[in-house]
């Protein structure tokens, strides 16, 4: 397996439709529940976890912990080691075999499917570096490390961008398939 064609080589029907019941299972389950809980657990209906914030300072980083209370830490703590973390895998591979599949589809050569692929893998990276971020902080709380805050901040803005990138390519991609079968109607 040479590195630079690994998402194409695996993308089949079968692959993408397993990959894509797996992560069905985060957005409509598992995501709302560890949101709920923490919510719940911390007595905050309207907290927002600061790996769902498109950046952030320091300061709203740590008032962000504080609000949360020790126990909404450690709930976040467990979230953010086991279910985030599997769930940056699973995004990063859906996203990177739907972009491979619907560009098979549409007709795509294969060299412009394995750059573009990789976005999706990037994103996956950069969460994980954020969530490195987030478990420290929780950690070492109540100590405070604004250095340890700027990195997970710029973490998930880079999640965010490669995996917006990754779904610009995806409507890309169903655009072009859409366009190429409405194009060979009679």
């Amino acid at each position: 397996m040479k590195f630079g064609t690994f998402p194409t080589q695996f993308v089949t029907t079968r692959n993408l439709l397993i990959i894509t019941v797996i992560y069905m299972i985060f957005p409509l389950y598992l995501l709302p529940k560890s949101l709920h809980a923490l919510q719940s657990v911390s007595g905050k209906p309207d907290i927002l976890p600061l790996g769902m914030r498109p950046g952030f300072t320091p300061e709203i980083a740590w008032q962000t912990l504080e609000t949360l209370g020790a126990s909404g830490r450690n709930v976040y703590l467990y979230s953010e080691l086991y279910m985030d973390s599997c769930y940056a895998l699973v995004y990063g591979i859906f996203f990177s075999f739907l972009i491979v599949f619907l560009f098979k589809l549409a007709g795509g050569r294969l060299s412009r499917m394995t750059v573009v692929a990789w976005f999706p893998i990037a994103g996956t990276i950069a969460d994980w570096i954020e969530n490195i971020g987030i478990v420290k902080m929780i950690t070492m709380y109540p100590e405070q490390s604004n250095m340890w805050a700027r990195i997970t901040s710029v973490a998930g803005q880079a999640k965010w961008f490669f995996s917006g990138v990754g779904l610009l390519y995806i409507m890309v991609g169903l655009a072009v398939w859409a366009w190429k079968i409405i194009k060979t109607k009679p």
